[in-house]
């Protein structure tokens, strides 16, 4: 992470943890959950004090976390592919169609890139059942 702490995937794939290098100290991005959704892809903002990651495995909803108080907030249907060096925006890909967009991290809003460069759909798409 930015701030040099380090963070991996539990194996159940439904959290992640946490470490403070510094302290050795450990917490888990969601607080208080027993389990059952999942957790993948995550990607931390510049600042390191938010992280966007996908929830569900049926549909490829993005998650923006808080990390100072664990707050979670559904942004939209897309897959994260970076942060804007500010903080400011998430970049991500449009799950039905390939298009790019940028996402508001204080927001929400929503603002189309275009399709990726070439003309080809992305290889992060996936397939319609």
């Amino acid at each position: 992470m930015p701030d040099g702490r380090l963070a991996w995937q539990t194996p159940d794939g439904q959290n992640y943890r946490i470490r403070d290098l510094s302290t050795g100290g450990d917490e888990y991005l969601f607080k208080n959950r027993a389990g059952g959704t999942w957790a993948s892809d995550a990607v931390f903002s510049p600042r390191g004090d938010h992280v966007v990651l996908g929830r569900d495995r049926s549909t490829p909803w993005l998650t923006l976390v808080s990390l100072p108080d664990h707050s979670e907030r559904s942004l939209a249907l897309t897959q994260s592919i970076g942060w804007s060096k500010d903080g400011e925006w998430i970049y991500a890909i449009v799950s039905r169609d390939g298009s790019l967009v940028r996402l508001s991290s204080r927001t929400g809003m929503t603002e189309a890139l275009g399709q990726p460069p070439g003309g080809r759909q992305s290889p992060y798409v996936r397939p319609h059942a």
